[in-house]
């Protein structure tokens, strides 16, 4: 009788540890808001969405939106970064950065983001691929990097993503067995979430779009370099080159000026 109550005090012992602890575990910020343009809010668990402002804690659970002609960026506490372009909604569903396991999960409802990963991260991630792991979920796909720069998209017609830097991997969600892996200046989408997904060389233009579309002002979308240059988004100078027009832009790896492409699945 007395082994039977103590292991009942024990059960009810964890049981109020879970639900005392988790509402802490979600409050804690993992990052904050380092970039604003146009109208984006932040919907919390079991709270009303509130606009966002520079600086602004973000927490695991948050819910991310920037509205029309909106942008938005994340820098986390490891200094891993995550921008929005304008119509996109983005959870921030794990994050969690340790020695011996990290995981960062995003779930992209709609819209466009990108990820610029610290390589401290991806190394982890090529030594020990089961603890760690930094990975995109759309409604019908599931994109995980091991590089270090890259988009993700989801549209009505489907789900893709574009590797600048790195490498990475992209599946149906339901079906890992078709994995397909992705390199540096390929993109992949998959119309369905049963279809096979489609790797192909992405233009130049087409990138350089992607960047203009997630990049704050001033800013090509990339990870390091300076560069002149102009454009309605700021600079489309990269490593030091120059560009026509007013204003000065931060690139990285090269330029990223004005251009349309073709996409798969149709931009948002």
């Amino acid at each position: 009788m007395g082994t039977l109550r103590s292991l009942s005090y024990k059960v009810l012992l964890s049981i109020l540890s879970v639900l005392f602890i988790t509402p802490f575990l979600y409050a804690a910020p993992v990052g904050k808001i380092t970039y604003l343009k146009g109208k984006v809010d932040i919907t919390s668990p079991g709270k009303k969405a509130i606009l966002a402002k520079l600086g602004m804690p973000v927490s695991v659970g948050d819910i991310i939106r920037a509205k029309s002609n909106s942008k938005a960026e994340v820098t986390f506490n490891d200094g891993n970064i995550l921008r929005l372009a304008q119509k996109t909604r983005v959870e921030i569903t794990e994050y969690m950065a340790g020695k011996k396991r990290s995981s960062g999960i995003l779930n992209l409802f709609r819209g466009r983001i990108q990820n610029i990963v610290k390589k401290k991260w991806t190394k982890k991630i090529a030594e020990f691929t089961k603890a760690h792991k930094f990975e995109v979920h759309t409604p019908i796909a599931v994109v995980g990097v091991k590089g270090t720069n890259f988009f993700t998209f989801h549209t009505p017609l489907g789900s893709g993503a574009a590797f600048k830097e790195g490498t990475g991997y992209c599946y149906p969600k339901n079906m890992p067995q078709r994995r397909v892996y992705v390199f540096p200046g390929q993109k992949v989408f998959i119309p369905s979430p049963s279809a096979t997904p489609q790797v192909k060389p992405i233009p130049k233009t087409e990138m350089q779009r992607y960047e203009r579309e997630t990049a704050p002002e001033g800013d090509t979308g990339g990870t390091g370099g300076k560069g002149k240059g102009g454009g309605t988004e700021g600079g489309t100078g990269g490593a030091g080159g120059a560009g026509s027009g007013k204003g000065k832009g931060k690139g990285a790896t090269g330029g990223a000026g004005a251009g349309a492409g073709g996409e798969a699945g149709g931009s948002t």
